[in-house]
């Protein structure tokens, strides 16, 4: 009964036995004499093809020989073996497995056969190549290290990025590539991970053979119960040169923008203003927390045209410039100050885009007071306009009077006289002609001339 259980037991087991006569071991090798369906279901052969034939038909080409020569020195010697070795299914597939082979003894201890159990490793084998490959073909630097503080396997990218060998990261500690003052930080990382703690964007840098820092970016796994380490490492070095040259860029526009006479704000693509420069607030007279997040339509600016009418909020040139992409030049607008005075102000703007989009994503504002120059303009109109008139009125009596002379009104003229008339009369139309010039241009400058 115990048999047909064993034989029951055998033939379904899911690896592969074989058993074979224990002698020859040399030439043919030993003759197969027992396979189970698991044998016929991995190599396509049934059991009739390969009974009497030796198991090293599933050998091909691919089969290491030193592993088949293990194999022949063992069974010569009546030995148990384990190894991995690389078989061929009937189609020529290739296929792994796990090869245990253990020797049989009759009950007077002569050896009589082998059995051989086997199992299928080719998916384990498949898997561990590609993971291989991945390894091997990653740009990013992958490590396992021990918490001992030694890397003990590394992908070629190391060697790209940093130009040591592999040989010599593993020979020495990986905090003595760490920059000095990064080391502090690195060692509590690691210490961290060593209690089962997890490494996500933390960041050092690493000596490259050339003397040369890397900043490189770090995710990381410990486990603690084999003291090892599995880590990746982004090489940021140029992420780090381009963000620091964006912080410097940035720090000489602050500084041009916060020198700059003229005053500044951004407005964001809602209106809302979002930056300021100092000559905004000098010229607005508000302070830098009174002038962030207003719109344009905020009531609190009273902003008038040239002619006092209303300035309505969406028609101010910063929304304009959102609403239609196009830039607005030498806009004049005057604007009433907290303190209840007015300021005029000429404004330009620039839409600020974001690719291809034709929408604009913010606009930038440049503004400075002419309030004096608008004074100066009032004060020369008013100037003009009194002195044209002023002028107008006698040199029309004169210019009369002269006419009245030139044409007899007190008799015939000295010839002397009357060229005295002509000279005079020609003078004062040239005068008047002027003063016509003078109120033609304070009319075109007040919009009245059509």
């Amino acid at each position: 009964m115990e048999s047909t259980w064993f034989a029951r037991i055998v033939e379904n087991a899911n690896d592969v036995i074989i058993v074979t006569r224990a002698r020859p071991t040399s030439g043919d090798g030993p003759e197969i004499v027992y396979v189970n369906q698991a044998f016929t279901d991995l190599t396509g052969y049934s059991a009739e093809e390969v009974l009497g034939r030796t198991p090293r038909l599933l050998q091909g080409p691919g089969t290491n020989k030193d592993t088949t020569a293990r194999i022949r020195t063992a069974l010569e010697r009546g030995e148990p073996v384990r190894t991995e070795i690389l078989n061929y299914t009937k189609a020529g597939t290739e296929y792994w497995i796990d090869l245990n082979i253990v020797p049989l003894r009759n009950a007077e201890g002569e050896l009589t056969h082998f059995a051989a159990i086997e199992r299928d490793l080719t998916a384990q084998k498949r898997l561990q190549a590609d993971r291989d490959r991945f390894f091997e073909l990653s740009l990013d630097m992958l490590c396992i290290a021990g918490l001992d503080g030694y890397f003990r396997q590394l992908n070629p990218a190391w060697q790209n990025q940093l130009g040591y060998s592999l040989d010599e990261l593993k020979a020495q500690p990986f905090i003595d590539f760490v920059h000095p003052e990064d080391r502090d930080r690195t060692a509590a990382e690691t210490a961290k991970l060593a209690e089962g703690g997890l490494t996500v964007h933390f960041e050092n840098r690493y000596l490259a053979k050339n003397g040369r820092y890397h900043w490189l970016l770090w995710s990381a796994v410990a486990v603690p119960d084999e003291e090892v380490i599995y880590a990746v490492a982004h090489d940021i070095t140029e992420r780090k040169v381009a963000e620091q040259a964006l912080r410097e860029s940035e720090q000489r526009f602050r500084s041009v923008i916060a020198a700059m006479a003229e005053g500044v704000v951004v407005q964001d693509e809602d209106g809302f203003i979002t930056s300021c420069n100092e000559s905004a607030e000098r010229v607005l007279g508000l302070t830098r927390e009174q002038i962030m997040g207003r719109t344009s339509i905020d009531p609190r600016w009273y902003a008038v045209r040239e002619d006092g009418s209303s300035f309505p909020g969406e028609e101010h040139p910063s929304m304009h410039s959102l609403r239609t992409g196009v830039p607005c030049a030498n806009v004049i607008m005057g604007i009433n100050k907290p303190d209840d005075t007015q300021t005029w102000i000429s404004i330009n703007t620039q839409p600020l885009f974001r690719g291809p989009s034709t929408k604009p994503y913010a606009v930038v504002a440049t503004f400075h007071d002419i309030s004096e120059r608008m004074k100066l303009d009032q004060i020369k109109n008013d100037f003009i306009s009194t002195v044209s008139h002023e002028l107008r009125t006698p040199l029309t009596s004169i210019r009369g009077g002269l006419g009245l002379l030139r044409g007899g009104a007190l008799g015939e003229m000295p010839k002397q006289a009357q060229e005295l008339l002509e000279i005079s009369s020609r003078n004062c139309d040239r005068l008047l002609h002027l003063i016509n010039d003078l109120l033609d241009m304070e009319k075109i400058a007040s919009g009245k001339l059509k």
